[in-house]
């Protein structure tokens, strides 16, 4: 973890701005708290059939925000421009993790109900300020030698190049 975490803080920065907060999740009961907390924001918001299917998989006890991993990262920052400085460290720890035997997933969902609930965010995490990305890191449970395929970037100007 601590590998990870000094590649998130060597990371660079759209500004060199270094405001970047981490908050790390490691305690079972915390991460249900919250992974339970997120999965009913969702629930109220969603259509019934999804509703219904969360409801479902929560009661057969399946964790389909953290996927039981056993540590949460949470960055924050109350600088506003942060954004991106976020989501480089962020992808920066998340490639470290891997070369490390680690898996990791960015967790989308929680980062918006952490960003759009303050009063899950500040009594579940205790942080105060922006949200700007949450993943999790653990060992993987299924190996996977092949990143999943992904269509080329369009690009316009690749000829002229030559």
């Amino acid at each position: 973890m601590e590998k990870v975490l000094t590649s998130m803080s060597q990371a660079p920065t759209g500004a060199n701005i270094r405001t970047l907060r981490c908050k790390i999740i490691s305690d079972e009961k915390t991460i249900k708290q919250l992974s339970d907390s997120v999965m009913d924001v969702l629930i109220a918001a969603s259509n019934a059939k999804y509703g219904e299917g969360a409801k479902r998989a929560r009661e057969m006890g399946f964790d389909a925000i953290f996927y039981r991993a056993p540590h949460v990262l949470i960055i924050h920052s109350k600088n506003p421009g942060d954004a991106t400085n976020a989501v480089i460290a962020l992808t920066r720890g998340t490639l470290s993790a891997q070369s490390l035997g680690l898996a990791s997933c960015w967790i989308g969902l929680a980062k918006g109900v952490l960003s759009s609930h303050k009063d899950i965010k500040e009594k579940i995490t205790g942080i105060k300020g922006n949200v700007w990305g949450v993943i999790i890191l653990g060992y993987p449970a299924a190996r996977y030698f092949h990143a999943p395929p992904r269509p080329p970037i369009k690009t316009k100007g690749l000829d002229e190049l030559e």
